[in-house]
């Protein structure tokens, strides 16, 4: 899917970028200006992170004026988005790669209280795009701001930002130098394993790690065991240090 002929021109740097090798922030820095410009948004934020969670802080936001705002959304509401099952598990098979998550949300109050907070900063569209990989890793998200309503921000922009999804995806873009280097930090473990630690490493419970992850809490308690075992540790503090220092010794 392309963007109108009216608008191409305007998302050409955006697709280029999609399909580059550059270090991280950088990439995240030169797409968000990209995006901002194509889409003529207020804000566009890109989030990157090495096991498909995009609200690390591995982000870039432009303009920067807009960062207090995005660290209150992750840290205000992300928790209560995943608390209800609307992480990015639920999203993608019911909505595609590019929607708008307030108004689809199945909680009115949440999204009412993510409105009025947004409305104090100006914005009143809000748009996410997953970007991931063939395989389905969902390894990043494209999030565009604006003073215009979310259905009319979708209409000017959610077909590029869709062909940019696409793009991104066949490139790998955003298997990022983050994605490989914890990887071989951790050889012991698999994929999942080392998604699921990282996220005990941040102290989340079972429970939390579950409902981020879209899996069972017993299935997240059978991995658990076998990550301590593998590393050598016995605490979510000890695993945090392993994973910082490298890895099992």
């Amino acid at each position: 899917m392309n963007p109108s002929k009216g608008g191409l021109a305007r998302w050409h740097a955006c697709y280029a970028l999609a399909e580059r090798r550059l270090p991280d922030e950088v990439w995240r820095l030169e797409l968000a200006r990209a995006l901002r410009e194509a889409a003529g948004v207020a804000f566009a934020a890109v989030h990157t992170c090495p096991s498909g969670r995009p609200w690390q802080l591995t982000h870039a936001i432009w303009p920067h004026a807009f960062d207090p705002l995005m660290v209150g959304v992750r840290e205000r509401f992300l928790p209560r988005i995943e608390a209800i099952g609307e992480g990015a598990s639920f999203a993608l098979p019911r909505f595609g790669r590019v929607y708008a998550p307030i108004e689809v949300t199945r909680s009115p109050q949440l999204a009412d209280e993510i409105r009025a907070y947004l409305g104090d900063g100006g914005i009143a569209g809000y748009v996410v795009t997953f970007l991931g990989d063939v395989d389905g890793h969902n390894d990043g998200v494209v999030i565009l701001g604006d003073g215009d309503r979310s259905d009319r921000v979708l209409e000017r922009a959610g077909a590029g930002l869709l062909g940019l999804a696409e793009l991104a995806a066949r490139a790998g873009a955003t298997r990022s130098l983050e994605a490989r280097s914890r990887a071989e930090l951790v050889p012991e473990l698999t994929d999942r394993q080392r998604e699921i630690a990282e996220l005990l490493a941040e102290g989340l419970s079972n429970v939390n790690v579950a409902a981020r992850l879209g899996i069972a809490e017993a299935t997240v308690a059978v991995h658990a065991r076998a990550i301590y075992r593998r590393l050598g540790v016995h605490t979510r503090v000890e695993l945090a240090n392993r994973l910082r220092d490298g890895g099992a010794r």
